[in-house]
């Protein structure tokens, strides 16, 4: 299994790549719940989700990340601001569903 941390980064990615879809995020959500343990084939832990979840929202939040999800953005601070809210909120979503 890959590392958390390269988990959360192909899941941003997938999540930019894809333009935040429902079908991706939905998609992201069933992944992260289903994760197993290679050794031990158990589910991985409601603290090893977290930790892949509040990974993805800090590659969401990285500036490479924020170029990419909207590299000619001439709508200034205030419209970049909004995007990365909204952006971090869904993150926000998806901690809660893989809570579940």
């Amino acid at each position: 299994m890959p590392s958390k941390q390269e988990l959360a980064k192909s899941y941003a990615v997938r999540l930019i790549e894809n333009e935040f879809s429902r079908q991706t995020v939905e998609s992201i959500i069933s992944e992260i719940r289903n994760l197993k343990y290679e050794a031990s084939e158990n589910t991985i832990s409601l603290s090893d989700k977290i930790e892949i979840v509040n990974g993805i929202k800090k590659q969401l939040s990285s500036e490479d990340i924020r170029k990419k999800i909207r590299p000619n953005s001439s709508g200034g601070k205030l419209n970049e601001q909004r995007s990365n809210d909204n952006f971090l909120d869904l993150v926000d979503f998806v901690l809660d569903q893989v809570k579940k």
